[in-house]
């Protein structure tokens, strides 16, 4: 049974929309202010992840897509 995250708290409290509200609409990639390009490229590196260094779609741009389609689709 999948369950899932509800917006119906105490209306003092932010839900967890409003949160992901925050990240989905600031201009630009979601969380590229939280995770620079450096700090991902750092970490990947560190751990053998890297890719794309010279292509479009390279480790950064991938994980702030997959980060934003995952608060964007839940």
């Amino acid at each position: 049974m999948r369950q899932s995250v509800s917006d119906s708290g105490d209306s003092e409290q932010p839900g967890f929309q409003q949160i992901v509200n925050g990240f989905l609409l600031q201009p630009g990639l979601p969380f590229a202010d939280v995770l620079s390009s450096e700090k991902i490229n750092r970490i990947f590196r560190k751990h053998g992840g890297l890719f794309g260094k010279d292509g479009i779609y390279n480790t950064p741009i991938v994980l702030w897509a997959f980060l934003g389609q995952v608060l964007r689709d839940g």
